[in-house]
C-alpha cells in the first residue's frame, strides 16, 4: 500500500484493476480513491490502464523483429 502513495508523490496515477473481490474499506487513501475510480468510471480507468499494455505490446514486437540485432547498454535493460 506504501507504494501506492510513493507513486502518487512521484506525480503519477497507479492504474491497477481490482480483484473480483476487492471491497472499498480496505488500505489507504490512494488505494480507496483508484478503487471508487475503477468502479465507477470503469471505462475511463481501463482507457488509461490499456495505455500501458499498448507500449507493452509495441517493445514486444520491436523485440521480436530485431532480435540479436537490438542493442541496450546493459544486459538487464534489453530483456
Amino acid at each position: 500500500m506504501k507504494n501506492l502513495q510513493t507513486t502518487v508523490d512521484h506525480g503519477a496515477i497507479p492504474f491497477i484493476p481490482f480483484k473480483a473481490n476487492a471491497q472499498a474499506d480496505r488500505g489507504t487513501h490512494v488505494w480507496s480513491k483508484m478503487f471508487f475510480f475503477y468502479n465507477y468510471k470503469r471505462e475511463e480507468f481501463l482507457a488509461h490502464y490499456h495505455k500501458r499494455s499498448n507500449v507493452e505490446s509495441v517493445f514486444q514486437m520491436i523485440k521480436s523483429k530485431f532480435g540479436e540485432r537490438l542493442r541496450s547498454k546493459t544486459e538487464t535493460a534489453s530483456k
